[in-house]
């Protein structure tokens, strides 16, 4: 790869896309002797970044896009000046949600039921999300496989639950789904009533008693 080394091990290779917290470049990534592709975030946000980095490296799960390393840049780069946080990420062939609107079912439900999944395992181990939304869920082109991204961040409008500039909580991320849900279903559904709720209190207690709500009986 041609672009320049931002870290060591740590090259830059095509734009790829750019958001409210920075901006990802395909990339490679060496370490132990080897070297794989990978998806390199620059962010804006300093030691916050870092250490929610930190924290979703510790996941292992596989609706979730982990997090193989960060640091902070030795060189400037674009609008990133030397020392800027970097993450890198496993890369996946795969699309935000960003046009996903009225997508419906099947993809919707398998979309939701993915992020509820993989907010469990992250609750469980004390990790908040902060900014469920299309854009930070990504699928594959037939909504098969799903991955959740971009933890840590300040919330997106229209994905925001009422109390959430007191700070990110399960409650606010299982609102953040339901919204979700809503903008792929393209309509209200009783599944979605109770995440909705304006009243944190009136939503499931956790990911997985709402995940509950959308898997069939046996």
């Amino acid at each position: 790869m041609d672009g320049p080394q931002i870290a060591v091990g740590v090259t830059l290779g095509a734009w790829l896309g750019a958001g409210t917290t920075g901006t990802v470049y395909a990339g490679e990534w060496s370490a132990a002797g080897s070297t794989r592709a990978v998806a390199v975030k620059l962010a804006r946000g300093g030691e916050e970044v870092l250490r929610h980095a930190r924290a979703v490296a510790r996941l292992d799960h596989p609706n979730i896009a982990a997090v193989l390393n960060c640091g902070r840049t030795t060189l400037a780069w674009d609008e990133f000046e030397a020392g800027a946080a970097y993450v890198v990420l496993e890369r996946v062939e795969a699309e935000n949600l960003a046009g996903w609107s009225g997508v419906g079912e099947p993809r919707a439900a398998r979309v939701v039921q993915a992020v509820l999944a993989a907010l469990a395992h992250a609750h469980g181990r004390g990790v908040l999300h902060g900014d469920v939304s299309p854009g930070n869920v990504l699928a594959s082109a037939d909504g098969r496989h799903v991955w959740l991204t971009d933890f840590g961040g300040d919330g997106t409008a229209g994905f925001l639950a009422p109390e959430r500039a007191a700070g990110p909580t399960i409650a606010t991320d299982l609102y953040s789904v339901g919204a979700l849900g809503r903008f792929l279903l393209g309509c209200d559904d009783p599944r979605l009533d109770a995440l909705l709720s304006q009243d944190p209190a009136q939503r499931p207690r956790s990911a997985e008693e709402a995940l509950a709500l959308w898997t069939p009986a046996p």
